[in-house]
């Protein structure tokens, strides 16, 4: 089989292909995978680099200090 990510040749058992598993040849190359597909999917949403608008707001408002209004 060939890793759906970096496209290099690896051995998948049975049981795993059966499941739906073993599309990966590492842990690495799945998780790298599902980080691009999150990201999309926030982009999508129209999300981007932020949680919510809030969070996106206070970014603007403050850049890159790590003062948060109302907290401790």
């Amino acid at each position: 089989m060939k890793c759906e990510r970096c496209k290099q040749e690896f051995r998948a058992r049975v049981a795993d292909r059966k499941r739906g598993w073993g599309r990966f040849c590492s842990k690495r190359c799945k998780a790298i995978k599902q980080e691009f597909r999150a990201r999309v999917a926030d982009r999508k949403r129209g999300w981007g680099r932020f949680c919510s608008k809030r969070c996106k707001a206070i970014k603007q408002t403050y850049g890159r200090r790590s003062f948060i209004p109302g907290g401790g």
